[in-house]
């Protein structure tokens, strides 16, 4: 197969800038687009977005202390949910042993 549909060559593109491919498909995919001049264009074009893209965007710097606060408040809210089904717990175990002074 070495022409492509339109929706099928983006898709096989996405894939492989994606690291969605193993390496013999993406090796395959490389040595089907080769014979095709029109694939090795939109193939290139893709390459030049990301890299575009990869290249402009700026992503904020997260510290080390924020995500260690995130961590101990899920760590927290666990904690605080155990200890509240297991109060529930010990309630309705004793509430049913313990008879009511009615």
């Amino acid at each position: 197969m070495t022409n492509f549909d339109f929706s099928e060559l983006g898709k096989k593109i996405g894939s492989f800038f994606d690291k969605d491919m193993s390496q013999d498909d993406q090796n395959e995919f490389l040595k089907q687009i080769s014979n095709d001049p029109s694939s090795q264009n939109a193939f290139m074009r893709e390459r030049i977005i990301r890299e575009k893209l990869k290249s402009s965007l700026h992503r904020p710097i997260v510290s080390p202390g924020l995500v260690d606060r995130i961590k101990n408040g899920i760590k927290r809210s666990f904690v605080f949910a155990f200890f509240h089904q297991t109060i529930r717990l010990i309630y309705r175990i004793f509430s049913d042993v313990v008879p009511s002074k009615n």
